[in-house]
């Protein structure tokens, strides 16, 4: 069971969606519990154990890290592969490599490229 499907079972909430990414795990994940919709994913296994993670990414002066997120609006899966070739979302890539580093406490981080859902 993963987190998304522990959420999902525990509060009653309906799974988005999910990106899975090369290294198996979930890279982001959506669960909608009432009216709100919940991100998630899944942790590396040398990050330290937390009782949560809310996504919004600043580096605070006490060491927290603050992840933001908005909605900005729907799109079909083609048109998330397509923008995924688009050299502006590179900036994805550096936030998942951050967050990684600080989390792992290790010098240089790691993005996980996401994969294709096998129909």
């Amino acid at each position: 069971m993963t987190f998304v499907d522990f959420v999902a079972q525990v509060f009653g909430g309906e799974e988005l969606g999910r990106v899975s990414t090369e290294d198996g795990l979930i890279g982001h994940g959506e669960i909608r519990v009432g009216d709100t919709v919940v991100p998630a994913f899944d942790r590396h296994a040398d990050w330290p154990r937390m009782p949560s993670l809310l996504r919004v990414f600043v580096a605070d002066p006490f060491g927290n890290i603050w992840w933001g997120v908005s909605y900005v609006e729907d799109v079909s899966e083609a048109e998330m592969w397509r923008r995924r070739r688009d050299p502006v979302y590179e900036a994805i890539r550096v936030v998942q490599e951050t967050l990684d580093a600080e989390l792992s406490g290790q010098a240089h981080g790691r993005s996980s490229a996401p994969v294709r859902a096998i129909s």
